[in-house]
């Protein structure tokens, strides 16, 4: 009888592993009605539910359509405001094992109002502000669900001639917001109360302090809970970072971002106001919005609000001024930025200004730098004043040189013009080509007299073919050779699909001549990534690179026409991609730099100049996309002492994962219960802000992520307060240390052993067991037998 009594405990183990959604709540007193929390058991199952003391403390079971209850809610009837206790009990109709929640009765000490942010923005969505309750040991109560509670907004003390806070903030019923409304709440709202949570939204820019309180005459000497809040507009003041020279004057201009659309905002008159940090540095000039730099050094343009000064603690919107030294001049070419130019195709020529720290220096008008064409090579159509640009068509082959010049830099450039009829691609030529290792290569053959002259048919003449390397591909058969519609003629080389290079030689059977050429094979060359996602942002930029390919490539047209490609048939691309995004392409290491400039999609496509085929293109796809939810992407699970990743994304309204912008956003993770440490690291690949997530103790908590500063759009975020983003909460599970048994083992060779991996987590009243040959077993931690049973 022993070993079935053994195996139906092992089986109770392995299927119980029920628990409730917390081992125990704290709740108030009935002061005026009913505290309620709802109990659920995980897993699912069949439960009968009591309470230890039912004249106190009601437990009401909520029956599914299977006739079962896994819910149930707790009410807390009781009037005395002494300090009790309760059990409430849950019994598996099937294993008879009973899961346990202790209800702790007490009466509220001190509120307090929690927030993710204390900054509002003018004209936006609302923000939500809660109460939460403590009692005398500041153990926080579990809910305050169906609780009256009276919000008053007032001015902040020692504010002079400060802005009324009711023409600062304003309440908003969730009833009135696209939010969803909870339900108790909404009851609430519609008897013309207020609950334990209230929307606030911005007026006008300026501080006001928000209180909240609870209405019953039984908590009229607890001070209420206040929060001091700022509103401030959502500013953006541009240039963001510019480097200078002495004595340059740059002009400051302001946006308010309302609902993702930057609107100009003009300082005179408002009470907005630009300052300089350091005067030594940048001047600011009569007109409030000019800087002229002064000495060498790095500070700050800062633009104030009249209506908050008083105010230290806000952030308000600035921008980097630098002043330096000049350090060398640079010349990049359109299109391609490649050292060749043909003739007849438009071509221009930006000059940068560089500091010896490869920092770009902003040149103004009253800079000028001299910037040399020459008139033969090249027909000048466009010059700007400062000799920044120059932009025109080549006229005629051959090398010139571009000449820039400011002070004692000068920066000499020599391009090669190319005739209107060749492929720039420097790869062809003396014996050397490029070619794809995935295509048949067609090599011709000509041949010569003594005298330079080009036999026109060769059909009759045999020839053999020879390389080193071949591995790489199949050479042409020995023989006579292909002869196409136009009389040329040559031999076909099959490449392996193998990247690499070879010499190819071919030999003219009668007479003994023979010609060699160095071939390199390469893939074909792709974009990546394929689909690149930008944030609906001026200062959000991204990039591409080319894979594979010749490494000479120029970005084609916005007019090109293509061939659709099957990956970018999903997309509504725009008609007029520069108001999606600008693309720059840099040839020095083969890729491009993409900036946001207005929503939507749109197609960037290049072409190898040594592998020309315009109707296969390589191309992707840029998508500029606005967040409409967050989400928390973080394991279940983490054990005690280690670490995992907990990713914080931002999610269109199409699904795709908009990056976070640092500079520009605040973004934070927090935890329920501080069993777990969290440290931010870095941003991903795909733009998310990743958390190191470390268990620190056994037990349970639930971690929730917001971005704070976003252009936010749609209604499928658990909160869109104006260009804030919350996410659900997600839950976490800090099991104990799992432990191998033993930890010494001494055999003799040829010997076998089964080790025991051994988890012992108290809160569900099991230990695991793990052995060699995926063997698994329980044993009970603190529980027996017949308890189990």
């Amino acid at each position: 009888m022993a070993l079935p009594l053994l195996l139906a405990l092992l089986l109770c183990g392995c299927v119980n592993s029920s628990k409730l959604n917390v081992p125990r709540v704290l709740l108030s007193y009935n002061y005026e009605i009913p505290s309620n929390f709802t109990l659920k058991v995980i897993e699912g199952g069949c439960y009968n539910w009591r309470s230890t003391r039912g004249s106190e403390v009601l437990v009401q079971p909520v029956v599914g359509d299977d006739g079962c209850a896994t819910e149930a809610i707790v009410s807390v009837v009781t009037r005395s405001p002494a300090r009790q206790t309760a059990i409430i009990l849950a019994s598996d109709v099937a294993s008879g094992i009973t899961l346990r929640c202790d209800v702790i009765i007490d009466s509220f000490s001190r509120l307090e109002i929690v927030t993710t942010t204390r900054e509002l923005y003018v004209e936006e969505a609302p923000e939500e502000f809660e109460v939460r309750a403590y009692d005398d040991q500041g153990n926080e109560f579990s809910s305050l669900d169906g609780l009256k509670f009276n919000w008053q907004l007032e001015n902040v003390a020692g504010q002079q001639r400060a802005v009324p806070a009711h023409s600062i903030l304003r309440f908003m019923r969730f009833s009135e917001s696209p939010y969803k409304t909870p339900a108790l709440i909404g009851a609430l709202e519609q008897l013309g109360h207020q609950g334990s949570q209230v929307l606030v939204e911005g007026k006008q820019t300026g501080i006001a302090r928000l209180k909240a309180s609870i209405s019953h005459p039984a908590y009229n000497s607890m001070p209420p809970a206040a929060v001091t809040l700022m509103v401030v507009a959502n500013l953006l003041l541009e240039p963001q970072d510019v480097y200078v020279l002495p004595n340059t004057p740059v002009v400051y201009t302001v946006y308010h971002l309302k609902q993702g659309i930057l609107h100009p905002v003009p300082l005179n008159p408002s009470h907005y106001y630009l300052q300089v940090e350091d005067a030594g540095i940048g001047e600011l000039q009569d007109d409030g919005i000019t800087v002229i730099s002064q000495g060498v050094g790095q500070t700050k343009v800062v633009l104030e609000d009249s209506n908050v000064k008083a105010s230290g603690s806000i952030k308000q919107p600035s921008a980097n001024y630098h002043v330096v030294e000049p350090g060398y001049l640079m010349i990049e070419i359109e299109p391609g930025n490649k050292p060749s130019l043909i003739v007849g195709k438009p071509s221009a020529f930006h000059v940068h200004l560089h500091d010896n720290n490869n920092n770009r220096i902003f040149v103004s008008d009253s800079l000028v730098i001299n910037t040399v064409v020459p008139r033969e090579y090249f027909s000048s159509e466009e010059v700007r004043p400062n000799g920044t640009f120059v932009a025109g068509i080549p006229r005629k082959e051959g090398k010139m040189t571009v000449t820039a010049t400011l002070s004692e830099y000068v920066l000499r450039g020599e391009l090669d013009v190319l005739g209107a009829d060749v492929l720039p691609c420097p790869l062809h030529q003396h014996g050397s080509a490029v070619a794809s290792c995935h295509s048949i290569v067609p090599l011709s053959v000509t041949v010569r007299d003594a005298h330079g002259n080009k036999l026109d048919n060769i059909s009759s003449l045999e020839f053999t073919w020879s390389s080193e390397q071949n591995n790489l591909a199949s050479l042409p058969s020995d023989g006579f050779l292909e002869i196409d519609a136009s009389g040329a003629a040559y031999g076909a080389l099959v490449p392996e699909g193998i990247a690499g290079e070879l010499t190819v030689s071919v030999t003219m059977i009668e007479g003994s001549i023979s010609s060699s050429l160095h071939l390199r094979l390469v893939p074909p060359p792709s974009l990546r990534p394929q689909h690149l996602v930008l944030h609906q942002h001026l200062s959000s930029t991204g990039g591409l690179s080319i894979v594979g390919g010749s490494g000479y490539f120029e970005l084609l047209p916005l007019d090109a026409k293509l061939k659709s490609h099957s990956f970018a048939s999903s997309f509504d691309l725009s008609e007029d991609p520069s108001t999606i995004a600008e693309v720059s392409y840099h040839a020095m290491n083969a890729s491009m730099s993409v900036s946001a400039r207005g929503l939507g999609s749109r197609l960037v496509s290049i072409r190898d100049l040594c592998l020309p085929d315009l109707s296969d293109a390589p191309s992707a796809v840029v998508t500029v996309a606005a967040p409409a939810t967050i989400a928390l992407v973080v394991p279940p699970m983490v054990e005690k002492g280690n670490s995992i990743e907990a990713v914080l994304q931002l999610v269109s309204a199409e699904g795709y994962i908009v990056p976070i912008l640092p500079s520009f956003m605040q973004f934070s993770v927090v935890t329920k219960e501080e069993i777990v440490s969290l440290k931010y690291t870095r941003i991903s690949q795909d733009g998310g802000a990743v958390y190191e997530v470390t268990g620190l103790a056994v037990g349970d908590t639930s971690l929730r992520g917001s971005v704070h500063d976003v252009s936010s759009v749609g209604e499928t975020a658990i909160r869109t307060q104006g260009h804030r983003l919350v996410s659900t909460y997600e839950p976490v599970h800090v099991f104990p240390p799992l432990h191998l048994q033993p930890r010494y083992v001494t055999l003799v060779v040829g010997a076998k052993y089964q080790s025991k991996l051994r988890c012992c987590d108290r809160n569900h009243g099991w230990q695991l067991h793990h052995h060699r040959h995926r063997q698994t077993t329980f044993e009970f931690c603190g529980w027996r037998p017949r308890d189990a049973l």
